[in-house]
């Protein structure tokens, strides 16, 4: 293990390759720029007897390991020169007699590699150090991105919005990283039958938040029970076709320029999908702000699809024949997009529900 003493050697530059830097007993000082401290130094020894460090001895980047022959009180009283960051963020420990005391991390180890996590919850991670007896048992914690998930100073990771975020742990020059995949609280369920908290919805809502078809309440929940508009479904199967670019103007008296829906709103009234209201109180208007029933989805959908063929013997007791969703229905079942509702009926007049938007859109697309 390489060492070396203060006074006998002087800065010449961050390249020296030391290992372990030992500061002799009975130095009470160190001057600035003392020590050649670079990326290869897993650690610093230092006695009780030093009262001083001068500035630009130990970058954060030089050290991971600080070993202190004295107590925690003793070492806060040393006072400490600027461009020594390596001495606050590196893990230190203290009451170690001798270099000779001292037992290295030779490895760290996550429980698993990967977790889930719900919005809004918590999870404790534990880290496995080896060996058991090493010197240094404080970690440090970081996150890739804080704003998925974040971690405490005790390895509690707290979960914020949906996504994928590594958590760090490290200690004595080792570390290990695990992921902590983030889902919707209310969307935390499971994508297999037969499990007891089974979500028929659960695949179809990751895929349209991986696929930017949407993303939630602020990407913490996603609502799976609520109401859906009809500018909200409208813009849903927009991005499904890839968003694409669109000009001209739509002539709906409640579609502002500049909403989020505008665009989505003028491609499906160009391609067809939606023509908007013709008749009755909210004539010549697409109906922002309105709820879309489960008809009208479906219809979209056909619309979208370019109204193809179809054959099949599928029937729902409320879909009656000449009604304008009448193909687009039938269309549908035969593709098993829908299967409508237990009692033979397909949900007529019902609001279509937010999981039940993304569920048809998945099948219609896989």
């Amino acid at each position: 293990m390489d060492s070396v003493s203060a006074y006998k050697y002087r800065w010449s530059g961050y390249s020296s390759n030391i290992k372990m830097l030992v500061v002799g007993e009975g130095v009470s000082s160190i001057s600035s720029y003392a020590y050649p401290c670079d990326y290869n130094t897993k650690g610093v020894w230092l006695p009780t007897s030093l009262k001083n460090i001068g500035s630009d001895n130990f970058p954060s980047y030089v050290t991971t390991g600080i070993y202190y022959q004295g107590s925690e009180s003793e070492w806060a009283d040393i006072v400490i020169g600027d461009w020594n960051d390596g001495l606050q963020s590196a893990e230190i420990v203290c009451n170690i007699p001798s270099v000779h005391d001292i037992v290295f991390v030779s490895s760290v180890a996550f429980d698993s590699y990967s977790y889930t996590l719900p919005t809004e919850r918590t999870l404790q991670l534990t880290v496995h150090v080896e060996p058991s007896n090493a010197s240094n048992k404080r970690i440090q914690w970081n996150s890739y991105d804080p704003e998925i998930a974040s971690v405490d100073e005790n390895g509690v990771v707290t979960a914020h919005t949906y996504g994928v975020a590594g958590i760090t742990a490290s200690i004595g020059g080792q570390f290990t990283t695990c992921w902590i995949y983030t889902r919707y609280y209310d969307v935390a369920g499971s994508p297999n039958k037969g499990d007891d908290n089974y979500q028929y919805f659960f695949t179809p809502v990751y895929w349209a938040a991986d696929n930017g078809i949407t993303k939630g309440y602020g990407n913490v929940y996603f609502g799976p029970d609520e109401n859906c508009t009809r500018e909200q479904m409208i813009t849903f199967l927009y991005r499904t076709a890839g968003s694409p670019k669109v000009s001209g103007s739509v002539n709906f008296s409640d579609v502002k320029k500049g909403t989020y829906y505008y665009n989505a709103v003028l491609w499906a009234y160009q391609q067809g999908i939606t023509k908007g209201y013709t008749s009755g109180p909210n004539k010549g208007k697409f109906g922002v702000g309105l709820n879309v029933t489960r008809e009208d989805t479906v219809t979209f959908i056909y619309r979208m699809a370019g109204k193809p063929k179809y054959s099949t013997s599928k029937s729902f007791s409320d879909v009656v024949k000449g009604k304008y969703y009448y193909d687009a229905v039938r269309w549908a079942a035969q593709n098993k997009i829908t299967n409508g509702y237990a009692d033979g009926t397909f949900g007529v007049g019902k609001d279509v529900l937010r999981k039940d938007i993304v569920t048809f859109l998945y099948r219609y697309t896989h």
